[in-house]
């Protein structure tokens, strides 16, 4: 089961700390696979939260988004979207 698309695929936010999008990424290393989380503001594009480990478990994207709304500031109510990811290890 997945969550509504709360945003309706428009990539856009009227203003700062509102919408938030997030993705994973893998990185190959020398010393093996590493992945990023991210989560970017939709109003100014910044990365605002960020996280980085061996694995891409659930609590790595949680990690960015607990970085993002430490900063201070996301609107009540603030949404973030991922997508269903590529299933790299499925």
């Amino acid at each position: 089961v997945f969550a509504l698309d709360l945003i309706g695929r428009d990539f856009t936010a009227p203003r700062p700390e509102m919408r938030l999008v997030g993705d994973m990424t893998e990185l190959g290393t020398l010393e093996g696979e590493l992945y990023l989380a991210t989560c970017i503001d939709l109003a100014t594009r910044e990365v605002v939260g960020w996280a980085m480990a061996d694995h891409h478990r659930a609590e790595l994207p949680v990690a960015a988004l607990r970085m993002a709304a430490g900063r201070g500031g996301l609107e009540q109510g603030c949404v973030m979207h991922t997508d269903r990811g590529r299933g790299v290890h499925e």
